[in-house]
């Protein structure tokens, strides 16, 4: 990706960096590359990815077949070692080792459990747990889902994990359980599946935690951040605030991956979802531990301090306008869907009961697993190695895409006030900081799961009170509309008035202006930024940014 080095001032100007918790995301420990350079997002696939196709060289005598399989894939930033039902709980890895966890409880059901090999990025996984007949991975990395990386290419890894379970154990049947972007990997992993054929059936899937329509947090990180600070337009003690809340946000991302958050935004996510039919209904669950409202709707509360409800669980919201993913969400046969759970271990400061953890989630797990939605959702065909699509052999079709991005104003203040907050506005908090409306205080949640930097929210018609440094984006009535089919972009705005507006598209590492309200975008640029800035009629400075695939 082209970017730009970040200015170091801004480093040496806040606390130590941020923890990265959003890793929940995610799960598990910060260990993302840093990526000190502006946000460059992945285009969503236009066509599947074929993965390589390698022979297994058996390490051992081939085991029994094994027809049906559970598969656990675990989420960004984790590191799991391939395993297999020989392997006891405690040698599938920090995200399915627990004892009251989905691996102990299928396994106890008698289900025979695989784990997906998940790596951090640039690194391998945990050595595989080998049992006296195991037939190891292959070598060379073609079945390791890179847990830090980009959505299609875990698509292709994961793939390849279920043609190797098939060619080296007999797998025919899968189910496939996913947690966090797990979920979203396994999804992608299906529609090419069904688009390209395999010689194993997708029993079900079952997603726990999983942003199908995005978090919260990813949206702020990448409101504030994505547009080089913009704090021109504030002076004094308010610039210095505000260039405090985007350099602790910039740590954010350098911490935990800047691709990786930028697919979890809504924006990125209501161009991916129409690509990813699977032809089935998804059994999805999530965690409510954080159960206040903060007054942006269900898409974020209530939420396991990463994932808000209406996201995990495929459901529409109107703050901001999200249609859901193509598929029907479904409950566990036992019929609850949230949980009093935080996302992942790193959340441990709110509640020592995770999603990984709680024995009542892994419950619902096993009982789907064993009493699937009716319907597969992806056959079995004649051979994964004759009908995948070489890479290249299909043509994308100049399919038509659309979202929608609201244009936001911003102030700060360090003990001062700040305007009344509507649905929509969202305060971030710098470490010590509180917000109150009146007499009350704002409840706050992490954003992306980080100590140092909160999100408080809710309705408030009277100044806000600010005890510390804090930032506000406000969510203005006027939005921006994309649309993109092939390397034609239609950008338009309404909801408001505006004045002095100014729309640029970043391609080849520039920006440039755009007039006319379409542009034609390189061929070989896959996803250029647009950003739209504009003075509101009155006079406060309005921005918007995102990145459209094309």
């Amino acid at each position: 990706m082209d970017a730009a080095p970040v200015l170091h001032r801004r480093r040496r100007r806040i606390w130590p960096a941020v923890t990265a918790v959003f890793a929940a995301l995610l799960v598990a420990a910060p260990a993302a590359l840093a990526q000190s350079t502006p946000i460059e997002p992945v285009a969503p696939p236009l066509e599947p990815v074929a993965p390589p196709i390698q022979p297994v060289t058996p390490t051992t005598t081939a085991p029994p077949a094994t027809p049906f399989a559970v598969v656990l894939v675990s989420g960004f930033n984790t590191s799991t070692p391939f395993s297999t039902p020989t392997c006891a709980t405690s040698g599938r890895g920090s995200t399915w080792g627990y004892g009251t966890g989905p691996a102990a409880t299928l396994s106890a059901a008698g289900l025979a459990v695989f784990t997906a090999p998940v790596a951090n990025a640039g690194a391998t996984p945990p050595p595989s747990c080998l049992g006296s007949s195991t037939i190891d991975i292959p070598a060379g990395g073609s079945t390791v889902i890179n847990s830090n990386g980009e959505l299609a290419d875990n698509q292709a890894a994961l793939v390849a994990f279920l043609q190797f379970l098939n060619q080296s154990y007999g797998v025919t049947s899968v189910a496939l359980v996913g947690h966090s972007d797990g979920g979203l990997w396994s999804r992608a992993a299906i529609n090419q599946l069904r688009s390209a054929g395999s010689p194993v059936t997708i029993t079900s899937l079952t997603t726990i935690g999983t942003p199908h329509t995005g978090s919260f947090g990813a949206d702020l990180a990448v409101a504030i951040a994505s547009d080089n600070g913009s704090c021109g337009d504030l002076s004094g003690v308010e610039y210095t605030v505000c260039e405090l809340s985007y350099a602790a946000v910039e740590l954010i991302f350098a911490d935990l991956g800047q691709d990786v958050i930028e697919e979890l935004s809504s924006g990125w996510l209501s161009q991916w979802n129409p690509t990813t039919s699977i032809g089935c209904s998804v059994t999805t669950m999530g965690g409510d531990a954080v159960g206040w409202d903060l007054g942006v709707g269900t898409y974020y509360m209530p939420n396991d301090g990463i994932v808000g409800q209406a996201s995990a669980l495929n459901q529409g919201t109107l703050l901001p306008p999200l249609n859901a993913a193509p598929f029907t969400s479904v409950a566990p046969p036992g019929g609850t869907q949230m949980f009093d759970a935080v996302h992942s271990p790193s959340l441990s400061f709110i509640s020592q009961t995770n999603e990984l953890n709680d024995g009542g989630i892994a419950a619902a797990v096993a009982a789907t697993v064993q009493s699937p939605p009716s319907g597969p959702c992806a056959n079995a065909t004649s051979s994964l190695r004759s009908a995948l699509r070489a890479p290249g052999a299909a043509t994308a079709a100049a399919a038509t895409h659309k979202t929608v991005v609201p244009l936001r104003s911003r102030e700060a203040t360090r003990h001062g006030t700040l305007s009344r907050s509507r649905a929509g506005d969202a305060i971030l908090l710098l470490k010590g900081a509180s917000v109150r409306c009146g007499s009350r205080v704002l409840p706050t949640v992490p954003l992306l799961g980080s100590k140092d930097v909160r999100v408080a929210a809710g309705l408030c018609s009277r100044p806000l009170k600010v005890r510390g440094r804090a930032t506000k984006l406000t969510h203005s009535p006027a939005q921006l509309h994309l649309t993109r089919s092939g390397q034609r972009l239609h950008y338009r705005l309404t909801g408001a008035k505006l004045h002095d507006v100014r729309v640029q598209v970043r391609t080849d590492g520039r920006w440039r202006t755009v007039r006319g309200g379409h542009v034609t975008v390189p061929a070989d640029e896959r996803d250029p930024a647009i950003r739209v800035r504009a003075v509101a009629a009155d006079g406060e400075p309005l921005r918007a940014i995102t990145r459209i695939a094309v």
